[in-house]
């Protein structure tokens, strides 16, 4: 079986045209608006669910539905897909979010 690879030929000579096109891409994102999935807020609902003592693998965000909120929460928890789901991440990455809900900012909601 062989192996396909780039000639160091290539890189030695497109180097410093593939880190400029790279380097471009990069400056040219930072401009545009980011792209939010709707992960974020289940990440946000369920790290805040751990730092308050509830376990998501017991309640669903849509158990919160009837409850009355502040804005940020609300908005948190109207954006979460799938509501009816507990959560199906593992304890490490639910540590991660919790750890993650501790730095949020309500100013990353705000448009």
């Amino acid at each position: 079986m062989k192996v396909v690879t780039i000639p160091n030929v290539f890189f030695k000579q497109y180097f410093k045209t593939i880190f400029l096109l790279g380097f471009c891409f990069r400056i040219l994102c930072f401009f545009l608006p980011p792209f939010w999935e709707d992960d974020w807020a289940r990440y946000l609902w369920e790290g805040n669910l751990i730092r308050n003592g509830i376990s998501p693998y017991e309640v669903a965000p849509h158990h919160f539905f009837n409850q009355t909120f502040d804005d940020v929460t609300t908005e948190i928890l109207s954006q979460i897909n799938h509501p009816e789901w507990t959560t199906i991440y593992s304890p490490f990455v639910l540590l991660y979010f919790a750890l993650f809900s501790y730095g949020f900012s309500t100013i990353l909601l705000k448009s």
